[in-house]
């Protein structure tokens, strides 16, 4: 770092908080961290040396949460029905949730964490297929599907995965939650006419508006309006920003169909809203609209 500056001194400053995979350091050390750490802040010694930790076999750690992988993930609320965790050798579970719980929209949506620990990555991905195959998620939409099918992937088996491979090679569209008619709900529906949600490799956000009422821009999802950027009278262009729907702490933005002129406001930043509730209502002005050449832009 070199000298400190002139009669000064250089201060460092550490993230004390444990990472969420933190149990996949401890499958394969088998160090207790939360114990290590808690024995820190009350002044014991650590107890240990670096040259006492040892790495052994494989860990995955998945995250189950509450949200639909076919709907681009969007966050899922409700009772949990039934909530059953896997078990048997290697298979760890830390949750949170149990069967008759309510997931609220107002929170972080995981539901809990399943660790496997294998001799090898083989070994590891195996119990973790088994332990996901045993869990059980109803009441809720759950990342459970799409988890399996990232584990059932040649290029997850052979480590060839990258940061952006799931927007880029997998298609989850047929994994969204079934609607009351027992088939996969790709829309939202205000007043009769389907607004159609784009999947995974798309922002879900972004609505297909269909229809006569292709102006109404409405909430995917239930959450709460954290922000608000235009009012009534006011032009906009096709996409731009209108407003933000915040639920689990994942932010949705609701952009204009079309360009035109905004007609209404229906909600106020902090106001609760609910999943297909027309947020900002949005008219065709004389350039813009479905059909014209700015409306398709």
């Amino acid at each position: 770092m070199g000298d400190p500056p002139s009669g000064g001194a250089w201060f460092l400053e550490m993230n004390t908080r444990l990472q969420v995979e933190h149990p996949v350091t401890e499958a394969v050390t088998g160090v207790d961290v939360v114990r290590a750490q808690l024995r820190v802040a009350a002044g014991e010694p650590l107890g240990l040396a670096q040259e006492d930790v040892h790495a052994t076999g494989h860990a995955i750690e998945c995250r189950v949460n509450a949200e639909d992988p076919g709907r681009g993930f969007l966050p899922s609320a409700g009772p949990l029905t039934r909530l059953v965790w896997p078990g048997g050798p290697g298979v760890r579970v830390d949750a949170g949730y149990e069967a008759g719980d309510v997931v609220s929209p107002f929170y972080d949506d995981l539901l809990g964490k399943v660790i496997a620990w294998g001799r090898d990555r083989a070994e590891a991905t195996a119990r973790m297929a088994a332990a996901l195959a045993a869990t059980r998620v109803e009441g809720v939409a759950s990342t459970v599907p799409a988890l399996e099918r990232v584990l059932a992937s040649g290029d997850f088996a052979r480590a060839a995965h990258w940061t952006t491979w799931l927007e880029e090679t997998v298609d989850l569209g047929d994994l969204a939650a079934a609607g009351p008619g027992g088939e996969p709900d790709l829309t939202v529906t205000v007043d009769g006419t389907p607004w159609p949600v784009r999947l995974y490799r798309h922002r879900p956000s972004d609505l297909a508006p269909s229809g006569a009422g292709a102006g109404r821009v409405v909430s995917p999802l239930a959450g709460t309006l954290v922000r608000v950027e235009v009012a009534p009278g006011q032009a906009v262009a096709v996409g731009q920003l209108l407003a933000v729907v915040e639920a689990m702490k994942m932010e949705t933005p609701l952009r204009a169909p079309f360009a035109g002129e905004v007609a209404a406001v229906q909600y106020a930043v902090g106001d609760a809203v609910s999943a297909g509730q027309v947020v900002v209502v949005v008219e065709a002005g004389p350039q813009g609209g479905p059909g014209s050449e700015e409306g398709r832009a």
